[in-house]
């Protein structure tokens, strides 16, 4: 496993986004990111990074919302036009070695097994989202024409779109390329593999990928720079190796590596064999929509129930009825 080499501080830019609140409401509400995206934040201006090249977009909780009255950078709004703007016009515009895309929020892979990144500005009817690989592709062709060495931190579940019971579909929104490809070293740590629940704690408002990983960045950032990526991916190998002995539903790290553009990676950081994952006791974001759409279509049968409710009086034996009613509010509880 290669790691990204050269570049100073100076000519170092990123992208940090962490999206807490979502124009769906509080079925989406998730406490940590917007901290954890500051976090990183710090690190990257404790390594002299200079805050005029660090985008931060946030969208904290309510709760949360002092996480904005921070001095340079300011942070925007975790929008769909605020963040692929500051991709495509602004960053792209830049002259630097190097770029640190960081990301904590919702996510999801489509049928395509394809990493999508929910947008702020997302709900359950539209499920804005950003298209992970289009961007890494892009990021490879001259349509960037500076930033050789990429790394990319996310920390986002990764369970599959088809756990939607295709209830939804997701937009697709494709980055600008060319049709000639640079060589470009590329490393992208992500919390989960496909299929899984990446863990927020919620009680220390902070994403279990994130805090490992902002430990071990406070370590190896002190003696080189840019970090190794190569050891700090076999560290963060060890710490959930260590942490799935005592859980076996934690979380299990993936890489995607592309080093030069020969060729691209694909893979797990942590262990050789992975037990069957019991679900969480949070509910992940497909949970959440496939509860949601349950509850619709639920409320739909009950409108159409109770139009048609005096007519199946006439025809149905008055101790049916109670039967009926009896089911349908359990299963108003249970959803």
């Amino acid at each position: 496993m290669a790691s990204i080499t050269g570049s100073t501080p100076v000519r170092t830019f990123a992208l940090v986004v962490g999206i807490e609140k979502y124009d769906e409401g509080p079925d989406w509400d998730l406490n940590g990111p917007a901290s954890d995206a500051t976090k990183f934040t710090d690190w990257l201006l404790a390594q002299q990074i200079p805050a005029e090249n660090i985008r931060l977009f946030l969208s904290p909780l309510d709760k949360n919302a002092s996480l904005l009255d921070r001095p340079k950078p300011s942070a925007a709004p975790a929008t769909r036009e605020n963040i692929y703007k500051a991709l495509t016009s602004d960053l792209r515009s830049k002259d630097g070695d190097l770029i640190y895309i960081f990301w904590s929020g919702h996510g999801i892979v489509d049928t395509d097994r394809t990493r999508r990144l929910i947008y702020a500005d997302a709900t359950h009817e539209t499920m804005q989202n950003l298209d992970l690989m289009s961007l890494l592709v892009s990021l490879t062709s001259d349509y960037f024409p500076a930033f050789p060495r990429q790394v990319g931190f996310v920390d986002t579940c990764a369970n599959y779109v088809t756990d939607l019971r295709e209830a939804y579909t997701l937009p697709t929104e494709v980055f600008p390329r060319t049709s000639s490809f640079l060589p470009r070293e590329q490393f992208l740590l992500l919390a989960a593999r496909e299929g899984e629940i990446a863990e927020n704690i919620s009680s220390r408002a902070t994403g279990l990928f994130t805090e490992k990983l902002l430990e071990e960045l406070a370590q190896v950032s002190k003696t080189q720079w840019p970090p190794d990526m190569a050891a700090l991916a076999a560290k963060l190998k060890e710490i959930f190796d260590e942490l799935r002995k005592k859980n076996p539903t934690v979380q299990t790290p993936s890489y995607i590596q592309s080093m030069g553009g020969d060729d691209v990676k694909l893979g797990v950081v942590p262990n050789k064999s992975m037990p069957q994952q019991p679900a969480l006791p949070h509910e992940d974001l497909a949970t959440r929509l496939q509860r949601r759409t349950l509850k619709q279509q639920l409320a739909l049968l009950t409108k159409q129930y109770a139009a048609v409710n005096q007519d199946l009086l006439t025809t149905i034996d008055p101790e049916l009825q109670v039967v009926l009613d009896l089911k349908l509010k359990s299963l108003n509880k249970k959803i």
